[in-house]
């Protein structure tokens, strides 16, 4: 018998699971590099910086928290917000010609693809 949406017994549920080591590493990195994108946009935005950068570091910070607390907890949206972040932050590297950078976003993007099995 499955369990209705709305009942808390734990039937017809999968069991959670917990992150890997590589997802828990990813996770904790995207969480702190986010907290601090969004402290400096901040910074930035009282600091009345004129310009965009301040605005994109501080959405770029709030995807990355965001993807980071879905990427820990298995979520799909977490998946895709992470997906959606690092192939963002990948084409804004080609744009500056960080080839580094462009290739350690494709290997985390296809190590992504690689377990988007674990997502649910």
């Amino acid at each position: 018998m499955r369990a209705r949406p709305g009942n808390r017994s734990g039937v017809g549920r999968l069991p959670r699971s917990e992150p890997p080591l590589p997802i828990k590493l990813l996770a904790g990195i995207g969480f702190i590099v986010g907290i601090l994108s969004v402290a400096g946009a901040v910074v930035l935005l009282v600091a009345r910086t004129a310009g965009l950068s301040p605005l994109l570091l501080l959405l770029f910070g709030i995807g990355e928290v965001a993807a980071a607390i879905g990427l820990w907890r298995l979520r799909a949206w977490g998946f895709f917000v992470a997906l959606s972040v690092l192939a963002l932050n990948a084409l804004l590297n080609m744009i500056e010609g960080d080839l580094v950078s462009v290739v350690a976003m494709v290997l985390l993007i296809a190590y992504l693809v690689k377990k988007s099995y674990l997502f649910h």
